[in-house]
């Protein structure tokens, strides 16, 4: 079990090492490893966020980390290079399956950077197929979650229009005035949303090719114009427009809030 948590740990630290490194240095020394080369399909070999920075940090988290476990420094050094070199070839695949550079597809995202270091490693410690593949299945969960939380919130860039901070404070809003109790970290981190949302319901979208269509149909915003008439209506009232916006949800979708000013600024209305 020692062991087993050994690995687990490396090998999450060498694939924490290029994002981590990416929030530090941002645009510094990140050539892509491809060098914008197309592929025979016309497409990116691997993605612009597949760097030379990220590959050298797995490797060299590797001979790091590695022997601060009680590792060979052989074996940290070639668990980063495998670790690095089955993440390429996800990306290389998903790039052939038309997923864009950064698109997140569960499994194909773990497995190779997990099982092709852990499988070259198994024959050093006499493991069986069966430790492999549970190893396999947990690091692949631990990677997944993980990463989205990484991602999702705690690296996440908030909409420009609609800091973190405000949208913290509108969903705390929201469940007072919807008489809704919730603990503090579910109000900040809407986390049941993030769970059904982020982690399962964006990656079955992706998956089906369907995720794009479905945002460029979130962005066509609805706008009625409804008329009222009232015999009592005083005379100064006579013709006065009021725009009415309702469920806007603008911290849910990027550009929604500069869609929904544009209709704004073109429509005509008193109040």
């Amino acid at each position: 079990m020692a062991l087993f948590i050994r690995l687990l740990i490396l090998l999450w630290l060498v694939n924490l090492a290029p994002p981590f490194l990416a929030q530090i240095f941002e645009s510094r020394w990140n050539s892509p490893i491809d060098g914008g080369q197309l592929f025979l399909d016309g497409r990116p070999m691997f993605g612009k966020h597949k760097t030379i920075r990220g590959v050298l940090a797995g490797i060299i988290t590797g001979g790091l980390i590695g022997p601060a476990l009680g590792f060979p420094l052989w074996l940290g050094l070639s668990t980063g290079f495998l670790s690095m070199l089955g993440d390429l070839l996800s990306s290389f695949l998903k790039r052939r399956f038309s997923f864009t550079s950064g698109d997140t597809v569960p499994g194909l995202d773990q497995i190779p950077e997990g099982l092709l270091p852990f499988i070259s490693i198994a024959p050093y410690y006499s493991l069986s197929a069966g430790y492999v593949f549970l190893f396999g299945v947990v690091f692949g969960l631990g990677a997944y979650f993980g990463s989205f939380f990484l991602n999702q919130v705690l690296l996440r860039k908030p909409f420009e229009s609609y800091p973190r901070r405000i949208r913290a404070l509108t969903r705390f809003r929201e469940l007072v005035s919807c008489k809704i109790t919730a603990s503090p970290f579910r109000q900040i981190l809407n986390f049941e949303d993030a769970v059904y949302y982020h982690m399962f319901m964006k990656s079955v979208f992706k998956a089906l090719r369907i995720y794009e269509r479905g945002k460029k149909n979130a962005l066509v915003i609805e706008k009625r114009e409804v008329s009222f008439h009232f015999s009592d209506l005083p005379p100064a009232f006579d013709g006065y427009r009021v725009l009415f916006l309702t469920d806007l949800h603008l911290d849910g979708l990027d550009g929604l809030t500069e869609k929904v000013i544009q209709i704004i600024r073109q429509t005509p209305a008193d109040m």
